[in-house]
């Protein structure tokens, strides 16, 4: 049976490694040419968040603009191409040299795709994350703590909205959707009043409210909270009694702009939701 060792010698040791991988990561990037490190250590100048997560494109960018083009003899057949500056890689294949110019080195630069990411790039890359990790977390985290704070005291007094039976009241610009934007009360006005027209009941308890239309075997609770469209999520009957078991059937959605035979609009998607 083998020593184990005690629990702060592993920690030591792991220590030890993530500075040898540290100190490996700042050789990788001292090995290129003044000028490229001078790029791949630019992170260090980030001071936002905003910053830190266009740094990676603009460094790619920037990369490009190293690449020597091959000739046509060198296999720039069909367009340019050219093999990494950093790690001098090109394709895989048998058949090609270097990458195109500029969406294959862009690719290998940034790993996307099928494409072998450029080992200098990683080395940047993870140096660029541990630093900007170091430098906002704690001020995201006590950022995160105060919008948490901010939403729990706005729920004691500002109208919530109930958009599932067994979903938690949410405020009315709380996990829109991306680039949404939540409805002035104007416009939540003309959505309710659209909503009644369709035949949905509207309740306050408290300050949750709900929109609902009940039906025989299925359930409709309706999202009006985003500028321009109405969510409508169908339950389908009966409704589950505790949180974590949702009998969500399908969602759709009918926009501010539709005005010509809404009803019908609507009966056509709750028809196929319900199918």
């Amino acid at each position: 049976m083998g020593y184990r060792y005690p629990m702060n010698a592993w920690e030591m040791k792991i220590k030890n490694l993530e500075d040898e991988l540290y100190k490996a990561r700042i050789a990788i990037i001292r090995l290129m040419p003044e000028r490229i490190q001078s790029i791949l250590s630019s992170f260090y100048s980030c001071e936002s968040r905003q910053e830190s997560i266009a740094w990676e494109h603009n460094v790619i960018e920037q990369l490009i603009g190293f690449a020597t083009i091959l000739s046509r003899e060198e296999g720039s057949y069909l367009s340019d191409r050219a093999y990494c500056p950093l790690c001098g890689d090109g394709s895989s294949s048998a058949y090609e040299r270097g990458f195109t110019v500029p969406e294959g080195l862009r690719r290998h630069l940034g790993g996307w795709g099928n494409v072998r990411q450029c080992d200098v790039m990683v080395a940047a890359e993870r140096l660029s994350r541990e630093h900007f990790h170091e430098t906002f977390h704690e001020a995201e985290e006590r950022d995160r703590q105060e919008v948490l704070r901010l939403t729990q005291e706005r729920k004691k007094t500002e109208i919530l909205y109930l958009i599932g039976p067994m979903e938690d009241p949410r405020l009315i610009d709380e996990s829109l959707w991306y680039d949404k934007v939540p409805r002035d009360p104007a416009s939540i006005a003309w959505a309710e009043q659209r909503l009644k027209d369709l035949g949905f009941s509207i309740a306050t308890d408290d300050n949750v409210r709900q929109y609902v239309l009940d039906l025989e075997d299925h359930v409709v609770f309706a999202d009006p909270r985003i500028e321009g469209q109405i969510t409508f999520n169908v339950y389908r009957k009966p409704l589950p009694r505790r949180k974590g078991h949702r009998r969500l059937y399908q969602s759709f959605y009918i926009r501010d702009n539709w005005k010509n035979d809404l009803q019908g609009k609507f009966e056509t998607r709750l028809e196929r939701a319900k199918t």
